[in-house]
């Protein structure tokens, strides 16, 4: 996968580069850990929707010169500036205390699918994914294509002994490993 990518940014990616070939089948590869947010509407390539709720696909626009590229690429293989990104990224997420409890420690954006009972700012996204898919299978079949998206855990949801490890200090009763699974599920049962 690519880092900030989502379901919307592989339709562009699939109009572009991929419909030329007149595949059989598109398989949008969707990780439960952070594509999600990557489709919010504060992503840096946030979806378009049209008057009638479908898919709008505008390609994003290149707002940086050729040296930033070569500058960010340089800048990706430091292992100091990887370390200060990830940093800076994991404290401006925003933080949310579950109603209900008592902890202290805030669950990142990304974690907040996980809990059993998500924030309606999760739930909001979830409706926006729901409408992306169901527009990407409109696009395939169109296209003369099938379409399937496929889930891919986070490793905690794989490996139950890693969840104590990426939730610390937090009730574990709150969490839901398979939350977001369950949710992509049930959206694809509802596209077929």
């Amino acid at each position: 996968g690519v880092s900030g990518n989502g379901t919307y940014l592989n339709m562009l990616y699939t109009d572009a580069y991929v419909k030329s070939y007149s595949p059989d089948l598109i398989i949008d590869m969707f990780f439960l850990g952070n594509d999600l947010s990557n489709d919010s509407a504060s992503a840096v390539h946030a979806p378009q929707f049209g008057s009638d709720g479908s898919v709008h696909l505008a390609p994003p626009k290149q707002s940086h010169s050729k040296t930033y590229f070569t500058i960010k690429e340089i800048a990706k293989s430091s292992a100091l500036i990887r370390t200060i990104h990830k940093a800076y990224s994991t404290k401006k997420q925003t933080p949310l205390v579950p109603s209900g409890t008592s902890e202290a420690d805030a669950l990142p954006i990304e974690r907040q699918v996980y809990l059993r009972t998500p924030p309606s700012e999760i739930m909001y996204a979830w409706e926006t994914e729901k409408k992306l898919l169901a527009g990407f299978t409109q696009y395939a079949s169109t296209s003369g294509a099938r379409f399937l998206v496929v889930g891919i855990p986070e490793s905690f949801a794989v490996h139950p002994e890693l969840v104590e490890e990426s939730f610390p200090k937090f009730d574990l009763a709150l969490i839901d490993t398979l939350a977001p699974e369950n949710q992509l599920g049930e959206i694809s049962a509802q596209e077929n």
